[in-house]
């Protein structure tokens, strides 16, 4: 199939463009090349613990990319001519497929710990089952997830995009690859994406209206947005990851439990607006218990 290619880029912005590949061949040549593709741009550091080989440490999960990777190529689809196409920016990652998410299945199902799975190509599924390049069906989305929290970086945004599926890393340290190495324990350098004072009209928004602790679905509903993924990609993800608000329950993200709650951060960025205080968020109230 001539349309079965991945299309790799390195971006410095949206139009300048550092390196391109396009990769073709076998759905497992397909993986593991762009899989050197990824490393190449991310950044490593190698952490010295005494040990006699030394750990690496990188911007992004490995194991979350290939997750995502595997994901783009075994469920694309193959009758559409457009490529896999895998942007890395300094602080995000694109991981774009042709192809909506079969009839039935939403977002928001493949967020929960256990979701049906029903695989556009069957017989690409199970070669790689076979192969032991995938698991289990429905359990590479959840992988990919615990990956990134064991990390400490944004679980990625999942959405349906121009024809086809979109997952979004962000959370990186920022800057081209170029290995470095630290010592365990020692302390890094604050990195430049830490909060500034620029912070997104959605995320003002969101802390306009934070009061006290909130379920997502709360804040969503003050905000009068009906969509989940749009909401924790543009509102809820940038608002945790400045550190903004924080989870009451931090260790389990997905808890039915689960609510959020302005940080004092987010309290003292508040108090440093001209005009505003933490009494003075506009007419919108709290809904629900």
């Amino acid at each position: 199939m001539i349309q079965a290619t991945v299309h790799c880029g390195r971006f410095r912005t949206e139009t300048d463009i550092v390196d391109d590949r396009l990769i073709e061949g076998s759905i497992v040549d397909q993986i593991d090349e762009t899989m050197d593709f990824l490393k190449k741009h991310t950044n490593v550091r190698f952490i010295i613990t005494g040990k006699p080989r030394r750990d690496q440490l990188w911007d992004y999960p490995l194991e979350a990319l290939r997750g995502a990777v595997v994901n783009a190529v075994c469920h694309r689809d193959y009758g559409d001519t457009a490529d896999i196409q895998i942007k890395v920016f300094d602080d995000h990652i694109l991981i774009w497929n042709p192809g909506f998410l079969p009839y039935g299945v939403t977002i928001e199902d493949l967020y929960r710990r256990t979701h049906a799975s029903k695989p556009r190509n069957k017989l690409i599924a199970q070669v790689l089952y076979d192969l032991e390049i995938i698991e289990r069906y429905g359990s590479g989305i959840q992988r990919m997830l615990d990956a990134c929290r064991a990390a400490g970086i944004p679980e990625p945004t999942m959405a349906e995009s121009t024809g086809g599926f979109l997952i979004t890393f962000r959370g990186a340290k920022g800057g081209a690859a170029g290995p470095s190495t630290v010592k365990a324990g020692a302390e890094s350098a604050p990195s430049s994406r830490q909060v500034t004072g620029e912070v997104t009209g959605e995320v003002v928004r969101l802390l306009h209206v934070m009061q006290g602790e909130m379920q997502r679905q709360e804040i969503q509903n003050v905000l009068h947005l009906r969509h989940e993924d749009y909401f924790r990609a543009a509102y809820l993800v940038p608002a945790l990851k400045a550190q903004l608000i924080e989870m009451t329950i931090p260790d389990k993200p997905r808890s039915s439990k689960q609510r959020y709650r302005l940080t004092e951060k987010g309290r003292a960025w508040l108090r440093s607006r001209p005009g505003r205080n933490l009494n003075d968020r506009g007419t919108a109230g709290r809904v629900g218990p």
